[in-house]
């Protein structure tokens, strides 16, 4: 399945596919070597529309859409990374 739209950091993905399904994946230990696991489902992770600087205590508002916490994971938007991306039919 194709993904729509894509959300990374370094060692986490989280992606949204064509049928609303959203699935993650992390870098790591694969028993082999280091690599991507495989993608399991989850639910629609939270979208963050406001940063907040922890040392000055400033809040920014931010467009939604960009930002989504995946656990403890803040994961950033990849703007034409979900060309590559291929999910696990759900």
């Amino acid at each position: 399945m194709k993904a729509i739209e894509l959300y990374s950091d370094r060692n986490n993905q989280v992606a949204k596919g064509i049928n609303g399904q959203w699935f993650a994946r992390s870098f790591g230990w694969n028993g082999y070597a280091n690599g991507w696991q495989k993608w399991y489902a989850i639910s629609e992770p939270k979208q963050i529309t406001q940063l907040e600087n922890r040392y000055s205590g400033e809040v920014v508002d931010i467009e939604p859409g960009l930002v989504v916490m995946h656990g403890f994971d803040r994961l950033h938007r990849e703007p034409n990374g979900h060309k590559s991306v291929r999910l696990p039919n759900s």
